[in-house]
Formats: C-alpha cells, sequence, structure tokens
C-alpha cells in the first residue's frame, strides 16, 4: 500500500449546534446499546489490552486541536511507534463517558490510558500537547517528538512493561489460541495479518521471532491508515473543501453528517436516535476553509471526533 501524500487543511471552526434539533444531544449507540468507549473497552478486554482515549468535545463538535495533532504523529511513518499503538486500542470519548468508565475528571485534548487492574478500571493521563496555532514550525517538531515519547512511555517504556503486556495477552486469548499461533510463528507458516497485529506483544517479547517483527511494518501502517480510532473518522483538507474518509460500513446519512460536520456546518437532521437522514441534492463538497493554513510537521490526514457515530 502506498504511503498517503501529505494534505494541508485550514483553521478549526467550530461546529454549532443542530438547527431544529434542540439544545441536548444524545449520543448514538450501537443495536447492543453501547457507545464507541463501551465497544473499545469490551474488545480491550478480550484481547488484553488498555485503552488509549482521546478526549473530545460533546457532540456535535467534532474538529479538535487534538485531532490535528495525534494525526500527525500516526502520519508520520514511524514504524516503532506505530507497533507501540498495536498493544492498546483507540478510542475517542466525552469527558463525561471517561468519568462514567473511570472516575476520572478529564477534559477535552486530553489523552490517557485505561487499564484494567485489581482495583477496577483505572485512568492513567498522558503528557500530550495538541499543537497551538501560530507555533513555530521547529517548535512544533519538538513538540511532535515529545508527544511520541509520551505516548509510547505509557504503552512500553522498558523491557519489563511489554512482558506485562505479553502476559494480559496470552491471559485473555487463552492457552489453545497462544499454543496455535506460537506453533505456527515457530514452523514459519504465514500468519493473517489481524492476527499479527492482535498478538503483537508476543512478537515483541520472542527474541527468536526478529524476522516476524518486520512483518508488523505495513500491516500496523495499513491498519492505521484504514481503520480509525472508534469515535472518528479520517478526514484530509483540500483547497476546495474538507472531505471525510467514510468507513465501507457508514450509510448514506452518516456519509452526508460527517461531510457537513467537516466542513463546520450544523449535523444532518436525524429522525431515530443516532440514524442521519441523506440529502440526495447536497453537493459533497461544501467547504470554505481554503487559504487557512493549520497543518502537522507532517501534514497529512486529521481525526475528526464522531463520538455520536450510529
Amino acid at each position: 500500500m502506498e504511503r498517503r501524500q501529505a494534505l494541508k487543511w485550514g483553521a478549526l471552526v467550530a461546529i454549532g449546534a443542530a438547527g431544529g434539533l434542540g439544545s441536548a444531544w444524545t449520543l448514538a449507540r450501537d443495536a447492543q446499546g453501547r457507545a464507541p468507549l463501551d465497544r473499545a473497552l469490551a474488545d480491550a478486554r478480550r484481547l488484553g489490552k488498555p485503552v488509549l482515549v482521546l478526549v473530545g468535545p460533546e457532540p456535535p463538535e467534532g474538529l479538535t486541536r487534538l485531532g490535528d495533532s495525534f494525526g500527525s504523529l500516526v502520519e508520520g511513518e514511524d514504524d516503532e511507534f506505530l507497533h507501540d499503538l498495536l498493544l492498546c486500542e483507540l478510542c475517542c470519548a466525552t469527558p463525561r463517558q471517561v468519568f462514567e468508565a473511570a472516575g476520572a475528571r478529564v477534559i477535552p485534548d486530553q489523552i490517557g490510558l485505561l487499564e484494567c487492574t485489581p482495583r477496577g478500571l483505572e485512568w492513567k493521563p498522558v503528557d500530550f500537547v495538541p499543537r497551538t496555532e501560530g507555533l513555530g514550525h521547529d517548535l512544533w517538531l519538538a513538540v511532535l517528538a515529545a508527544n511520541k515519547a509520551a505516548v509510547r512511555s505509557a504503552l512500553a517504556h522498558d523491557d519489563g512493561m511489554l512482558k506485562r503486556r505479553a502476559e494480559a495477552v496470552r491471559a485473555a486469548r487463552g492457552p489453545q489460541v497462544v499454543a496455535e499461533f506460537t506453533a505456527r510463528m515457530d514452523r514459519g507458516e504465514p500468519v493473517q495479518p489481524d492476527d499479527l497485529l492482535s498478538m503483537s506483544a508476543l512478537l515483541r517479547v520472542r527474541a527468536d521471532w526478529p524476522e516476524r517483527v518486520g512483518a508488523l511494518n505495513q500491516a500496523a501502517f495499513s491498519h492505521f491508515s484504514d481503520v480509525p480510532p472508534r469515535g472518528s473518522r479520517w478526514a484530509g483538507q483540500s483547497c476546495a473543501a474538507a472531505d471525510v474518509d467514510a468507513l465501507p460500513t457508514d450509510s448514506a446519512g452518516v456519509r452526508y453528517d460527517l461531510q457537513r460536520r467537516v466542513n463546520g456546518k450544523s449535523p444532518a437532521l436525524r429522525l431515530l436516535p443516532g440514524r442521519p437522514l441523506s440529502n440526495p441534492f447536497a453537493s459533497s463538497h461544501a467547504g470554505i476553509l481554503c487559504g487557512m493554513s493549520f497543518g502537522g510537521a507532517h501534514g497529512g490526514r486529521f481525526l475528526l471526533f464522531y463520538i455520536d457515530e450510529p
């Protein structure tokens, strides 16, 4: 898969409340009644991983400094950083959701880990600094490096933590699944990318599988380029408009809703909870962000928070 070209995007714009929908905004949930954070926590427990949470604003606002800054890290093509991100599940959540899950008081634009401990679910903040307007290029490079180091330290700051991550994966997946995976690796048999990604901690603690760690590079980049954190979508800026990389499962209504939000417009009308209506007569390009530059050191895509995704 080719590396995606860097794109510049415009200044952040505030998204107002949807006209005619009232001031209260109900977070959408899936068929099982789960918000994105609920789904991330369920997968994290199943896979034996923590959840790295990007704290965003209450919906429908979705454009943030954190979305731009985190996008710069992921698009930076740093294989070791992406390997560390594989040690966790990624999710976007509101301060209220983090408080309900772990009792932690946080604010938008913060990042932290939700870890399962003997005392329950705990919030561990990560020292992450989103980009501010007017920050010089050289200083922003230094901030990017510090942010990357902070995230990596939270996930695997030494061999001891990496081994604990691997033990958590073994415990969660069970002896049979781990034994089958280990046997395929020892025999040098092909392994599905999804298995490599979910078992990456096991690869990294085995000194006799160094060539397999290299196989993570393309799988990790493809994964993070194609799959945004839960509760968000990847987006990019052209001179004409900002565009969202919708998921294959996104309905026409969701795509219309996303395109309005990323271009600073009110959300699409929702007659049913979490089900935005599409507009077949609307243009898919309606932005006015050209000429207002705000991009990371690498440029590239940014995250649009969509915490109320259906």
